[in-house]
């Protein structure tokens, strides 16, 4: 479309522009959140209070006990690229703030209204200022105390298509909580604090990055994580990872700081998975919280307007070093493959760029090797058991297994059940047969009314991380919908009064952790998920004690009861319940 002019390019508004700069920089409340706490903390804050309202969507305080700002500063800084972090292009390569662009705020002005309370006096005057569509409406001085609080009220306002692409209020207020849980990591010096509402949701001291690590995630994980700490001339790495056996389905316990900035690194990842190779299934990921530091002129933050991308100069050199580490760590607490760490080389002693590489290392042999010595191991019952042909999942799924044949048992490990039948030797697996028939019982007392409830004569009380408590918040009347009454008890602390009937967890709080992994797996669950998950976490983490298969009665009730099972020959995790060694195998194998 052309002009008065007859030009077809014109410029834009100030305030269109900003709008549509906001999409970029403010995508969702929890941006909004990131942006204006990492502002406190470039103020030198160490203590941050976060208000949020209707997830954000309402109303977002950000409180702070910073330098805060003068009159002039104050009416500036909502301009846009005004910035007090950086005065030129090669100030980027020396950056020790969050931000340097100055496009937050003027974003933030453009799609929502805004309060200002500033002051950098301990006593005396500060400033007041009110915002509407990027214009000052309100400007007066106000008696308040040194620091500042910036208020956003009804975000999107005035852009209802944005607004309208927003989640449910769990989800943007559990992006909110991620947010603040990655901040709060990467400064443990700073005290933070989150209210939702009139709810007091988390409160975390100032202390250490140990400290703060137990706060986040969890004090459970206390067992459950590694210390690492090396250091070489390109980037030092310290933190923490987790050991292979209490890797997730998912990645919501993975955190990775560059210079205490919170970064997504795909490449960097990949490093710390190759660590874990054969340590951990294929379907699971490794908890870390690793914070790396390298000199500013070898990262470049200015690559994405959310400044969660980076980028590193040399990114092969610190992807080996790290995989190197992790593997280190892993190695001293027996987690992995054996390394004689005395014969590695230290990090220390890595060339710098430019140097003469190190020595390639000499070609080593066995000299005492005869290719004529090559005995036969004997055959054992281990090797039948590896070696015989096993049976297909389709040609398993039809065999009457479970009641074929009424003939001598044994148990084997405590857990296995062996007995002949008409096609063989039948080796049944008592733990997960169990848990297709708690899963299946479920299922079936749940298609068309609610579970019944057993009230617990001890209740049992246990605390969650913040963002398993919120998950528990908004899941509590699907909860007690299934007979598992679960209630607050103020913070991120809540007691089980009663489960399902006939169901004993082993633990409570594990199960919780298992059926939020679980859930987060799909984002939108409906009722038939709900059950589907409830009972798959109910499973698996049901009491197993291993005595009981000493008890006769209870594994030929156990076979009884997974002969009447839809699908006996899976659990809920589709692992295989029972295997069968046919006669003809057998046979075979012995054969001379």
């Amino acid at each position: 479309m052309l002009n008065s002019k007859g030009n077809s390019i014109r410029k834009l508004p100030a305030l269109v522009a900003n709008q549509i700069a906001a999409g970029e920089v403010v995508q969702r409340p929890a941006n909004a959140v990131k942006e204006l706490v990492e502002n406190a903390i470039d103020a030198e804050s160490t203590r941050i209070q976060i208000f949020i309202q209707d997830a954000g969507k309402t109303k977002i305080t950000v409180r702070d006990n910073g330098k805060g700002m003068t009159p002039e500063d104050a009416r500036l800084c909502f301009e846009r690229h005004a910035t007090s972090k950086i005065t030129d292009a090669s100030d980027l390569m020396t950056l020790t703030t969050k931000g340097f662009r100055g496009e937050a705020l003027a974003s933030m002005a453009a799609v929502a209204k805004i309060e200002l309370l500033t002051s950098n006096e301990t006593q005396g005057t500060g400033t007041r200022l009110e915002l509407e569509d990027g214009i000052i409406i309100t400007d007066a001085p106000v008696s308040c105390e040194k620091g500042t609080q910036i208020t956003l009220k009804h975000l999107f306002y005035n852009v209802p298509a944005r607004r309208n692409f927003l989640k449910s209020d769990s989800v943007e207020f559990r992006h909110i909580l991620e947010e603040t849980e990655r901040l709060a990591l990467a400064h443990p010096e700073i005290e933070f604090k989150l209210t939702q509402g009139t709810e007091e949701l988390l409160r975390w001291p100032a202390g250490n990055e140990i400290t703060r690590i137990k706060q986040v995630l969890g004090v459970q994980l206390d067992t459950q994580l590694l210390p690492i700490e090396e250091f070489t001339p390109y980037i030092s790495i310290k933190g923490f990872i987790g050991l292979p056996q209490f890797a997730l389905k998912n990645r919501k316990d993975q955190y990775l700081f560059i210079n205490k900035r919170f970064v997504r690194y795909p490449y960097l990842h990949h490093a710390i998975l190759q660590a874990y190779e054969s340590l951990i299934p294929e379907t699971h990921q490794p908890r870390y919280v690793l914070f790396l530091t390298l000199e500013s002129q070898h990262v470049d933050v200015n690559i994405h307007p959310t400044k969660t991308e980076v980028k590193l100069d040399d990114e092969r050199t610190a992807y080996h070093l790290i995989q190197s580490m992790v593997k280190r760590a892993l190695g001293k607490a027996n987690a992995g493959p054996s390394l004689d760490f005395n014969a590695e080389m230290g990090f220390m002693d890595l060339p710098a760029r430019g140097q003469n590489p190190p020595p390639q290392p000499g070609i080593q042999y066995n000299a005492h090797y005869h290719p004529e010595y090559n005995p036969k191991p004997e055959a054992s019952w281990e090797k039948l058991f590896s070696e015989a042909p096993q049976v297909a999942l389709e040609e398993q799924a039809l065999l009457d297994l479970p009641n074929d044949h009424e003939g001598p048992c044994l148990t084997y490990a405590k857990r296995y059940l062996v007995y002949p039948s008409l096609h063989g030797i039948m080796i049944l697996d008592l733990r997960r047969a169990r848990e297709r028939i708690v899963y299946e019982h479920f299922l079936l007392k749940t298609v068309a009314q609610s579970y019944p409830a057993q009230e617990l004569l001890f209740p049992e009380s246990f605390e969650l991380n913040a963002a398993a408590a919120q998950w528990m918040r908004d899941w509590q009347s699907n909860l007690l919908h299934f007979g598992i009454r679960i209630e607050p008890f103020g913070g991120s602390h809540f007691i089980l009064y009663a489960l399902p009937s006939g169901i004993e967890l082993k633990d409570a709080k594990n199960w919780i952790e298992n059926l939020r992994e679980t859930c987060l797996l799909n984002n939108d669950l409906g009722v038939n998920d709900v059950r589907i998950n409830l009972a798959q976490a109910l499973a698996l983490n049901t009491t197993w004690e291993e005595h009981w298969v000493q008890n006769e009665s209870n594994w030929k009730h156990i076979r009884k009861e997974l002969a009447a099972c839809e699908n006996p020959n899976f659990s809920p995790r589709g692992k295989p319940i029972q295997m069968c060694l046919k006669d003809a195998d057998i046979r075979n194998f012995f054969k001379s």
